[in-house]
């Protein structure tokens, strides 16, 4: 089964860099993620983060173990890096992060599936314009097994994380905090 990873925002509170906090460190040209296709990080210097409450969600109060930093990152702190960072490192890099103190790990998912990994037959995207820009996504499957731990499609324009069981028991027998497995693969939510 493949899923599309997602954070817990109605229990947990958000993970929070700046575009100016990222612009202090790293300089004004910084222009990380603005196309969204995942690419490493050589020159990055650790930023200051912090966690915020979603005004949404204001039962939201607990920090996650595993958050997100836009939706196609992860944010893991000390003990899921200690947890997980042996079987994520061939699937992306570490992006160190300060929270208050306290060491936090941006992981930038370098894997990336194209559209070769896609069952085309149960798949639909929507494109708009003479340049025929992918608008929106309305279904999602994959050929399965998939041979990644986690990964990233072009497919839905780099925009989320994807994991199959191997990874969801990974969380779920550790205790890790702050994550949810959707099967609805192309759900805005």
């Amino acid at each position: 089964m493949i899923y599309r990873i997602k954070p817990d925002i109605e229990n947990f509170i958000l993970f929070n860099l700046t575009p100016a906090e990222l612009r202090a460190k790293m300089g004004r040209g910084f222009t990380y993620n603005i196309n969204r296709l995942p690419t490493p990080q050589p020159h990055w210097i650790k930023p200051d983060a912090t966690f915020r409450q979603s005004s949404d969600f204001k039962g939201a109060d607990k920090l996650p173990d595993i958050s997100f930093w836009t939706t196609s990152h992860m944010v893991l702190n000390q003990k899921a890096y200690n947890v997980l960072a042996d079987s994520l490192l061939p699937f992306g890099e570490f992006l160190p992060v300060n929270v208050e103190g306290h060491d936090y790990y941006i992981f930038n998912v370098l894997k990336l599936l194209d559209e070769s990994a896609i069952n085309l037959n149960r798949s639909e995207r929507e494109y708009e314009g003479d340049l025929k820009m992918q608008v929106g996504l309305h279904k999602l499957a994959f050929n399965e097994p998939v041979d990644a731990l986690i990964f990233k499609t072009e497919y839905d324009t780099y925009l989320n994380i994807f994991c199959g069981d191997e990874f969801k028991n990974m969380i779920e027998l550790s205790g890790l905090t702050g994550l949810l497995f959707k099967k609805d693969l192309a759900s805005m939510f």
